[in-house]
């Protein structure tokens, strides 16, 4: 290679890189998260100081509170969470006092939210959420939906927090916006609905929690076709609809209950092609019989509790391994049983 075609590749790669690093949008964005990920700090605040000056120089401002949460996350690493703080609360700040849009001014606090959750900072990320509500509502563009979906965001914030009653009140908001759509919005209820019966069931109002996660179940004819829809949730909320019916005393409709979890559990292994999911179907399908086996075992039928806990398991063993903290637990499950068998011969 002679030196005019070096000093060419040279240039072709600069400016290869440079295209990438210093792309304005979610390419840019990527190659900042792609360098954080890797601990490479010093690249990732020279792609982001290059792509916030190319933003200032051609009047791109729809583009900047995108960047909040990438401004926080650099500067933490760079001089820790303390600053990094500052600087997202200093760059908002800064963009306020420009007067922009309702529309912008909520989606650079959503995106601070999602900066102070990603760092532990869960009275942050409310406040923020809630300052984006306030907002939206001065918003003539958004939507029912988008304001119920920042009402939920407050109401999983409330429950970290150990604040059921706001929660409560947070999610009652949601489902209040999402009935002022046009058109209901199916997967939106479904989580409302099992946000409320997760509340009520750690409040220990079992009836309330029961009939959620019922008007949880009712949504899924109405949303999109697949395996997650379809059976994973569907699994997810029947799961918790077993539990809640065994502490009302209804053992047979538990019992029920667990039965379909587990069917549903089945049918989303059978569907899925990619390996992780399969495994996570898995392990909680044996979950679900474990649990099953506790309802037998509760009523005495310790024959059938002994058939499905044994079952869980050797496919314990063979799916994950003998060390597997699973099989750990199968281990002293079976061990409980055998004791009571014997106490009770």
């Amino acid at each position: 290679m002679n030196l005019r075609q070096t000093v060419f590749f040279l240039l072709f790669f600069v400016s290869g890189l440079q295209q990438s690093f210093a792309q304005i949008g979610q390419k840019g964005l990527e190659w900042i998260d792609r360098a954080l990920e890797e601990e490479k700090i010093f690249q990732a605040d020279s792609a982001l100081k290059a792509q916030l000056k190319s933003i200032y120089q051609y009047g791109l401002i729809d583009s900047l509170p995108l960047y909040t949460s990438y401004i926080g996350r650099v500067e933490t690493e760079k001089s820790g969470q303390k600053n990094g703080i500052t600087k997202v609360q200093k760059f908002i700040s800064d963009f306020l006092s420009q007067k922009h849009s309702p529309k912008l001014n909520k989606q650079i606090h959503r995106e601070a939210a999602g900066f102070y959750e990603y760092i532990g900072e869960l009275e942050l990320a409310y406040h923020a959420n809630q300052t984006a509500f306030d907002w939206g509502q001065k918003d003539a563009e958004i939507t029912f939906k988008e304001l119920g979906k920042i009402q939920n965001n407050m109401a999983t914030l409330s429950l970290y927090l150990g604040n059921r009653v706001q929660a409560k009140v947070h999610v009652h908001k949601a489902i209040s916006l999402y009935k002022k759509e046009p058109k209901l919005d199916a997967e939106s209820l479904y989580l409302s609905y099992n946000a409320l019966g997760n509340i009520h069931w750690y409040g220990a109002r079992m009836d309330s929690a029961e009939y959620y996660f019922l008007e949880a179940l009712k949504q899924f004819g109405d949303m999109s076709d697949t395996p997650r829809n379809k059976h994973y949730r569907p699994a997810m909320v029947l799961n918790n609809l077993a539990g809640v019916q065994s502490a009302l005393g209804k053992t047979s409709a538990g019992i029920k209950s667990m039965e379909q979890t587990i069917d549903h559990l089945s049918d989303y292994i059978k569907a899925m092609s990619d390996v992780q999911e399969i495994a996570k179907g898995k392990e909680f399908q044996y979950q679900a019989i474990d649990n099953l086996a506790g309802m037998h075992k509760g009523l005495g039928n310790y024959s059938r509790a002994k058939d499905l806990l044994e079952y869980a398991f050797e496919q314990k063993k063979s799916s994950f391994g003998p060390e597997s903290p699973e099989v750990f637990k199968s281990q002293i499950l079976l061990g409980q049983l055998y004791y009571d068998i014997r106490e009770n011969e």
